[in-house]
């Protein structure tokens, strides 16, 4: 009896969803250390002088790869649109998300080639 290789070669017990799950990490990760970055904002604004959440980022991607980048800019976005929820805010919102994603895929690398 000879047993043919499922298609997308994945063992049978494992999860379909399985990749989601670093994402969701990241975005996790990112928005709650974005909420502590938060704190340190100089009123009345977003500027912050330390920024925890790029370092999350730039870790998450170093450490789980490129695939990783849309936890970033999950949590970027839900970060910003927290903070004002409203039409222009989700735009906001979204070019933040984009900006900070970015960021932390071109950081990636380079930082690869120092360690």
């Amino acid at each position: 009896m000879s047993v043919t290789p499922r298609p997308d070669s994945r063992p049978a017990h494992a999860p379909r969803y399985g990749h989601l799950a670093p994402v969701l990490l990241v975005a996790i990760g990112y928005l709650a250390t974005a909420l502590g970055g938060g704190l340190l904002a100089l009123p009345p604004g977003y500027a912050s002088p330390m920024w925890p959440a790029a370092g999350v980022a730039l870790v998450a991607l170093l450490m789980g790869g490129v695939r990783c980048w849309p936890g970033v800019l999950l949590g970027a976005f839900v970060y910003t649109l927290w903070l004002d929820i409203s039409v222009e805010g989700a735009l906001l919102a979204a070019a933040m998300a984009i900006a900070a994603t970015l960021q932390a895929l071109a950081g990636a690398p380079f930082w690869a080639e120092v360690t």
